[in-house]
């Protein structure tokens, strides 16, 4: 009853108008109903309100950042994990499902119950890509994840051959070991440039390697925006432009998730290192 909220919020005493808290939730109420310059002004004021928040900092930041404060991404999914499987069901997540579709579609043998071979899994959070490969594994299966929460329940499945706590990035630029597939589901959308990412995932990836990703759509002229919800939406023209050097298999308009009560609609990509 998010009208209501929005009444109930208003009419609180003028003094609490000033606190971050309502501003929040004035903000929170706007994005559910679809206001986002509304829900802008609201985490703008809840900014200037409580500078030193991590959240705020990121949502009311400058919508030319490049990739979320890894501050941010930390502690947003620290506090999540417990709940994080849970809350992806209630929207209708698909993203492991495509994924699995994908590797069947592109993968020698696979869909003939052949086996996936090493694989590395970017920002794995709970495991959920290791629940759905855990059967047709033959080699390992590396997490890699900011957040210590999330691959403390990726861990607890006894799925992941290994799990690391890192940044993305940093990762990929240290990592020496080479996988066969690649996949980043549901992870790019914390990152508006993407093209030192994917060159790294290029490097450690085998000859013939598989690199798997979603991105959420951004159907404008910009090669990505950062939207009022936070998340990164980037566009296929943008994207496909960072396959140049690989051999593009494909770049597939789908259904992520639902959002807000309305259809996310993102980019599966799939593409193979020559």
């Amino acid at each position: 009853r998010f009208e209501q909220a929005r009444s109930r919020l208003l009419a609180l005493p003028a003094a609490l108008h000033n606190t971050a808290e309502v501003c929040v939730g004035l903000a929170e109420v706007a994005l559910a109903l679809h206001e986002d310059e509304e829900a802008r002004r609201w985490f703008d004021k809840a900014f200037k309100l409580n500078p030193n928040d991590a959240f705020l900092r990121h949502v009311a930041g400058s919508r030319d950042a490049s990739r979320a404060a890894d501050e941010y991404v930390r502690s947003l999914f620290d506090s999540y994990a417990g709940g994080f499987e849970q809350s992806l069901i209630s929207l209708g997540y698909r993203v492991p499902g495509l994924i699995l579709r994908a590797l069947e579609r592109h993968l020698p043998g696979f869909a003939e119950g052949g086996t996936v071979g090493d694989v590395l899994d970017l920002g794995c959070g709970t495991g959920l890509i290791g629940v759905i490969l855990h059967d047709r594994l033959q080699g390992r299966l590396k997490g890699v994840d900011l957040s210590q929460g999330m691959v403390d329940q990726a861990r607890a499945k006894g799925i992941y051959t290994d799990l690391d706590v890192a940044e993305l990035t940093a990762y990929l630029e240290n990592e020496v070991e080479t996988w066969r597939v690649a996949i980043a589901a549901d992870v790019f959308c914390y990152f508006g440039d993407l093209a030192s990412t994917i060159a790294n995932v290029r490097r450690v990836l085998q000859s013939g390697g598989l690199f798997i990703f979603s991105v959420e759509r951004h159907d404008g002229a910009e090669p990505w925006v950062k939207q009022a919800t936070g998340r990164f939406a980037h566009s296929r023209r943008y994207v496909e432009s960072l396959l140049a050097d690989w051999e593009s298999l494909e770049v597939k308009d789908d259904v992520l998730r639902v959002d807000r009560g309305d259809l996310v609609h993102g980019l599966l990509v799939v593409a193979r290192r020559p």
